[in-house]
């Protein structure tokens, strides 16, 4: 007994250890990309401005005294150092969290999220399906996998995942939002705009639902689907949202002012989209291609079956 108990120490000591190993020390963390141990509070002074629960990579902005200010989008606040890992180190914390408790949900899922952004998409489809085998985590199993199912161009099999999280919750606005960029890579404008309208009325203030609406109602090559007064509207709710720190919502109202015909606003837009993204993002070049359209007096028709980008 005694040398089972003291097995079980070493095994939670060198646990302990292998994460405490994984922190950088003082202000070396600061210009570090970060996320947190499953679901951290994120408070601006004694305020807590977002519970964590929503899947975001940080930009450590300033570190004072074990606490670090961190930035994602529109999301600005403080966090102790000990409740975040870098983004370079994050598979191998939960892997080590799983390895610790081979039933860990949360650590599947959230291992699948890392591995997703990394570009390791069927890495992220097993462990998002591992958290659906082990049966926690409620709906986020399937709509991460879905996500990333979508990701990878298999549309069919991602609204069968959305399907199945909307069955689970059926006021679920991610799972809603994303089954309506399903359909919309599928070409069915008609059910992707039916998926964005519940989605906004599930959630008013949920900005990457108005985002979809507004691209669509922007870009697409349908004609009665297209209003690029309400795609401003929406697009302008989206970016607001995220104190215009979101490419992608940025590029969105450029697409809506060009599709108003207001080319120098989309212009304007499209050129900070530009500065805010890094050359490395994946959608670098096509964020250039649209600049180019609108300074030619050209709006935008998303002809491509792929996701929104």
């Amino acid at each position: 007994m005694l040398r089972k108990l003291s097995l079980v120490a070493l095994v939670i000591a060198t646990h302990a250890l292998s994460a405490l190993a994984q922190l950088p020390e003082g202000q070396a963390w600061v210009g570090q990309r970060v996320v947190t141990k499953f679901a951290q509070p994120i408070r601006a002074g004694n305020r807590t401005i977002d519970n964590g629960t929503t899947y975001r990579v940080y930009l450590v902005e300033k570190f004072d005294d074990g606490i670090l200010t961190i930035v994602s989008g529109g999301v600005r606040g403080w966090i102790w150092a000990s409740d975040v890992v870098p983004f370079s180190k994050a598979v191998e914390f939960y892997t080590s969290e799983i390895a610790y408790n081979r039933g860990n949900v949360s650590a599947y899922n959230w291992r699948g999220l890392i591995e997703r952004d990394a570009g390791n998409f069927d890495k992220a489809i097993a462990d998002f399906t591992e958290a659906i085998k082990h049966g926690g985590d409620g709906v986020h199993p399937y709509n991460n996998r879905g996500n990333t199912l979508l990701l990878k161009g298999d549309a069919d099999k991602a609204i069968a995942d959305f399907d199945a999280a909307l069955k689970i919750d059926a006021k679920h606005v991610m799972a809603m939002t994303n089954r309506g960029r399903a359909w919309a890579s599928k070409g069915e404008a008609a059910k992707a705009l039916a998926d964005f309208e519940a989605s906004v009325a599930i959630d008013p203030k949920y900005p990457p639902a108005h985002c979809e609406r507004a691209w669509l109602r922007a870009t697409s090559p349908i004609d009665s689907m297209r209003d690029g007064k309400a795609a401003i509207a929406d697009a302008q709710i989206a970016v607001d949202a995220a104190a215009g720190a979101s490419s992608r919502f940025l590029d969105t109202l450029a697409a809506a002012y060009a599709e108003s015909g207001q080319f120098d606003k989309a212009v304007q837009t499209q050129e900070r989209t530009l500065k805010l993204a890094s050359k490395s993002n994946r959608n670098y070049k096509a964020y250039q291609e649209r600049l180019e359209l609108y300074r030619a007096g050209k709006p935008f028709r998303d002809t491509s079956p792929n996701i929104h980008p």
